[in-house]
């Protein structure tokens, strides 16, 4: 697997967080970013699965446009933020259940909850 990153840029609000960022990956080997809180490091990982796009540049796993086509992504790469929910009193398996619930619920009423939320 190749993950070939090009110029990619990244503005939030007028705060520049990513500027021009290029990397070549290849599978096989362990990665770290390394950086201080706030330089980029979160927002990366988000662009690289998909959940943000860049407002410049490109990104192309195994020659596939991700921004274009992210599903070739997503059945690639597991992304598990560092705050997640947690509720101790719920197994694995009860919270992915709840989960799924919630989903399948917001999906039957999609259009009902996002008139809500705007």
């Amino acid at each position: 697997m190749e993950l070939n990153i090009k110029n990619v840029s990244l503005r939030f609000d007028q705060k520049l967080i990513l500027d021009n960022i290029n990397l070549n990956l290849h599978s096989g080997g362990l990665i770290g970013l390394i950086g201080p809180n706030g330089s980029g490091k979160s927002t990366l990982l988000r662009i690289i699965s998909t959940i943000l796009k860049p407002e410049k540049g490109n990104i192309f796993l195994d020659g596939a446009d991700i921004v274009k086509y992210p599903k070739k992504m997503r059945i690639s790469l597991g992304y598990l933020p560092q705050q997640v929910p947690y509720y101790p009193h719920l197994t694995a398996i009860e919270y992915l259940q709840n989960t799924l619930l919630l989903l399948k619920e917001f999906l039957k009423n999609k259009h009902e909850v996002i008139l809500k939320i705007y």
